[in-house]
């Protein structure tokens, strides 16, 4: 699919994501109402009713955003403004509930008992703002996917690469130069990040560096464990691009490179499900008691 010109920021920054907030939560509650009305108290059927009103509301997002791919300037432009701004809403909004976790218990004690419209107000907000979060979050996924088609990698096995190998696929996207043929897909108004967005993508070194960063910055809200899959999968990708060179890679990303990718996956799920039952397994109990000890010896002597 070709890009198409004059996307903005705005939509998959502010409008589309905020919209998911708001349908996500309207879902959400009509949900609760019809558990309520159905007088349902099974916690696996509320448990289903409530992801289908999320995944309904993800459905609507997703048809929101522009369907068309991204070109690397249009792309490392998006992601670096939907990472940093995620990354440090979701950071900032966790120092201040960390710093202050006492008198906010304290108060939603006091409106509970006192004003309980209150009390509904501000879990309301905080639950838009982190809905609002998740949006942008899914938009940002949906953007990386948009790039990684335009670099030629079927959609299946894009699929099959989540979530453990996807990075692999993006990464390059974010990385790898590419000729300009057309005007970029996305529209940057301001002209000091237009400026800023040339100069990252003018070396690889610097586009690397913007990475990392992007990609601690990320940890807040991700986990710090999961982004070291994501420098792993950045060292994979780096070893082969000197192996093949960026431009054969380029070309033919949606061969073998995409089938490691997929591999990657298969092999961190295997990993995990093994870890999971070993994990879990019952171990038996070999060690003797003192007095087992001198039980079995009387009866030996």
């Amino acid at each position: 699919m070709p890009t198409i010109q004059n996307q903005k920021i705005t939509t998959w920054l502010l409008s589309r994501p905020a919209l998911f907030a708001v349908t996500s939560f309207g879902l959400i509650v009509i949900g609760a109402l019809l558990c309520g009305l159905l007088d349902i108290t099974s916690l696996v059927w509320i448990g289903i009713i409530r992801s289908l009103s999320f995944f309904v509301a993800v459905a609507f997002l997703l048809r929101g955003l522009p369907p068309q791919n991204l070109d690397r300037r249009s792309f490392v432009a998006l992601n670096n403004i939907q990472t940093f701004v995620v990354g440090m809403a979701f950071l900032i909004s966790t120092l201040l509930i960390a710093a202050n976790s006492q008198q906010i218990i304290l108060q939603l004690i006091l409106l509970e008992t006192t004003s309980s419209p209150a009390l509904i107000v501000i879990l309301v907000v905080a639950a838009l703002f982190y809905l609002y979060l998740a949006g942008a979050f899914i938009a940002n996924l949906y953007a990386k996917y948009r790039r990684v088609r335009a670099m030629g990698v079927s959609m299946w096995r894009i699929i099959a690469t989540a979530p453990f190998g996807f990075a692999m696929l993006w990464i390059p996207g974010y990385l790898l130069p590419e000729p300009t043929k057309k005007a970029p897909a996305l529209d940057i108004k301001s002209k000091s990040f237009a400026s800023l967005t040339d100069w990252i993508i003018a070396r690889p070194v610097r586009g690397g560096a913007a990475l990392v960063i992007l990609t601690l910055l990320s940890g807040f809200f991700f986990g710090f464990n999961a982004i070291l899959m994501t420098f792993a999968m950045a060292l994979v990708f780096a070893i082969w691009a000197w192996s093949v060179g960026p431009d054969r890679l380029r070309k033919n990303i949606g061969g073998a490179y995409a089938i490691t990718a997929i591999g990657v996956n298969i092999a961190t799920w295997i990993a995990i499900i093994l870890f999971a039952i070993f994990a879990t397994a019952p171990t038996t109990d070999v060690n003797m008691t003192i007095s087992d000890t001198e039980q079995t010896l009387e009866t030996t002597m």
